[in-house]
């Protein structure tokens, strides 16, 4: 498995075509990792600013 950091503007596109599979969102500050689908687009716009999007992907994907 591998992981790509992705820009806010590459999550929007993922979120406007429906494919946000494999992508998560990483607080470096409080340490955690969750799902894309799992956070509410109002958490995304407000608290994107200490946050690394990745998307991850089997190898040979």
């Amino acid at each position: 498995m591998k992981a790509k950091i992705i820009s806010f503007d590459e999550v929007l596109d993922s979120i406007k075509s429906g494919n946000i599979k494999n992508i998560y969102l990483v607080d470096i500050w409080e340490k955690w990792v969750r799902k894309l689908s799992d956070l509410g687009i109002v958490y995304l716009v407000e608290e994107r600013e200490d946050n690394i999007f990745i998307k991850a992907e089997l190898d040979g994907e």
